[in-house]
């Protein structure tokens, strides 16, 4: 699947978000307040976000605990989706 990213016609841009250690949890998932502001400003810079089944992440219910995020600048989400089978 690598060759997918690399066929992108613009060039791929990282975000790095710093995620306190206790900010996830692997049997629960992140907690929205360590999330919100991240994804916040990945979706302000356009980026696709969504949850690992490919859904809308839904901040403020209950319980308040995400499982995880997928982040994609433009040109890859397509890809991203793809390589992780989402819809």
């Amino acid at each position: 699947m690598a060759h997918a990213f690399a066929k992108a016609s613009q060039p791929a841009t990282a975000v790095n978000f710093a995620v306190p250690s206790n900010a996830c949890d692997t049997h629960t998932g992140f907690r929205d307040w360590d999330l919100a502001a991240p994804l916040v400003v990945a979706q302000s810079r356009g980026l696709w976000c969504s949850s690992p089944d490919g859904a809308p992440l839904r901040l403020n219910v209950r319980p308040p605990v995400q499982p995880g995020v997928v982040m994609a600048v433009p040109a890859l989400a397509d890809a991203v989706r793809a390589a992780l089978r989402l819809p």
